[in-house]
């Protein structure tokens, strides 16, 4: 969304309470109440929480590949065997594996991913600071002009 439809949604939503509580249904709001209520309610902040959740399961998958890879491998087979009218012979054979493999040099591969994964947590989490202070700020002017124009 573009700043002036942002602009334009704080301004009808606050001005539609503020015109609620003239008519009387609804009692009076603060500036701290609203901007906790825009806060709360805001689909941009959700967003931004979930993006962030994300950066940090990313950050724990590359963390992760790093790590001992084990695989374990399994199966099974029956077949017939030989019949020789009156008896009938099956055979039977399993088999089970397991394998662990770790790298042991990786030319600095590992730590790199590791860095960019935190570096693009680090801005996911500024970014829902930097949303939570542009609502907060558009919560508060608009606030402030709806009491200029009252």
């Amino acid at each position: 969304m573009n700043r002036k439809v942002k602009k334009s949604i704080s301004a009808l939503t606050f001005t539609l309470l503020f015109f609620q509580e003239t008519i009387g249904f609804c009692a009076s709001l603060s500036v701290n109440d609203a901007i906790a209520m825009a806060l709360q309610n805001n689909l941009d902040i959700k967003i931004a929480s979930t993006k962030e959740n994300q950066a940090e399961a990313n950050l724990a998958a590359t963390k992760a590949q790093s790590g001992v890879t084990v695989s374990l491998g399994s199966s099974s087979s029956i077949s017939d065997g030989i019949s020789d009218g009156v008896d009938r012979d099956f055979e039977r054979s399993n088999s089970t594996s397991i394998s662990a493999s770790y790298p042991l040099y990786t030319a600095g591969k590992n730590k790199l991913n590791t860095n960019i994964k935190e570096q693009a947590l680090e801005q996911s989490k500024l970014n829902t600071q930097r949303t939570a202070e542009n609502i907060t700020y558009n919560t508060v002017k608009t606030y402030y002009d709806i009491l200029e124009d009252q």
